[in-house]
């Protein structure tokens, strides 16, 4: 197989785009609605870019024997979705999806379930989706395609930092929301308990119990469009150890749709 870099990278955006579109499908038929399940804010799940590519490269040398082929890919993707997923539970300091509930799997990162699937799948590209798909790029001018992959490329390294750069705060925002939160209550408590240390006093906590409704409220009515995202597409940062503060932005912005 002797592809250019131009060429792979035109896979890579290709397959990337499929395999969001493939996701897409799965969560309507599962959520009755259009849910951007991609990792990324734009149209693409680079975890099926390079999949793909690796398992193009890993299976040629055996590319008459589908059952090789199947049991290359089925493994191939299996270390990739092990490998996301353990990195993305140590960014945000839990697991985005969980197998848990499988047979046969691994941590709740893969399940032999998925690895087949991802072995049915690669048969699949390998003998009917790739042929086409090279011959179509390969019929586009190389100029124009040089420069479509430029662009493309220089979309993704910004959606890319964008998206990282945010949603390496949401731990931070999260844990804030549940801090003020518990201060708010402190303070209430505090201000019932003692409603004979005088004036002065209550007013200072008052004041301060604003202060921190201030700043409670900035979090939780702040828009980050990255956040969310990816609460939206991975719904298990909803119900994990973000539940709590992801419930009171929820509920605010619930209150707001009904005004």
């Amino acid at each position: 197989m002797n592809y250019t870099i131009y060429e792979l990278l035109g896979f890579f955006f290709v397959y990337s785009f499929l395999g969001w579109c493939a996701e897409v499908i799965y969560a309507a038929f599962r959520h009755g609605k259009f849910v951007n399940r991609g990792f990324l804010l734009g149209p693409l799940c680079p975890i099926y870019g390079y999949g793909l590519i690796a398992v193009l490269y890993l299976t040629w040398p055996v590319m008459d024997k589908p059952v090789l082929v199947f049991l290359i890919s089925a493994v191939a993707c299996t270390v990739i979705e092990f490998i996301i997923g353990f990195c993305a539970e140590k960014i945000f300091h839990q697991q985005l999806w969980d197998y848990s509930n499988s047979p046969l799997n691994i941590g709740g990162y893969v399940c032999l379930g998925f690895s087949a699937i991802w072995g049915f799948g690669c048969l699949a590209a390998v003998y009917l989706i790739h042929p086409p798909i090279a011959r179509l790029l390969g019929r586009i001018p190389a100029g124009i395609w040089h420069i479509l992959i430029i662009v493309f490329t220089c979309c993704l390294i910004a959606d890319l930092v964008i998206t990282l750069f945010n949603a390496l705060k949401i731990e931070r925002r999260m844990q804030a929301i549940d801090e003020l939160e518990r201060a708010l209550r402190s303070v209430s408590d505090h201000i019932g308990e003692n409603l004979y240390d005088g004036a002065e006093a209550i007013m200072d906590k008052a004041n301060s119990s604003e202060e921190l409704k201030a700043k409670y409220r900035e979090l939780v009515e702040k828009r980050n469009i990255v956040h969310d995202h990816m609460f939206s597409a991975f719904s298990k940062l909803q119900t994990g150890k973000y539940r709590s503060a992801y419930g009171k932005i929820h509920s605010h912005r619930e209150k707001n749709k009904s005004k």
